[in-house]
């Protein structure tokens, strides 16, 4: 996730702490898409500590204890079954 990603989504866990962010990415071959959250307690204080602005990209310091910043979502459950479709309208 980028900084841009992380503030957001910050936004979005400390109003609902069981958000999670569902980030797109149409140019990665590898994968499109993948489900993912701040780590709490350590990253979610690496970002409320981040004096730079979130509109800007930005690198952050490390965590206290070495942690991931953010994490993928193993809890998420995603049905196969179900039809999706993203549609780039720029």
């Amino acid at each position: 996730m980028s900084s841009v990603d992380l503030h957001t989504q910050y936004s979005y866990q400390v109003m609902v702490p069981e958000a999670f962010a569902i980030v797109v990415a149409p140019t990665d071959n590898s994968r499109s898409y993948g489900i993912f959250r701040i780590s709490d307690p350590s990253g979610m204080s690496v970002l409320k500590e981040c004096q730079e602005k979130g509109s800007q990209f930005h690198s952050h310091k490390e965590t206290v204890n070495g942690s991931p910043i953010y994490e993928h979502c193993t809890h998420v459950y995603t049905n196969s079954n179900l039809r999706f479709e993203i549609f780039d309208r720029r």
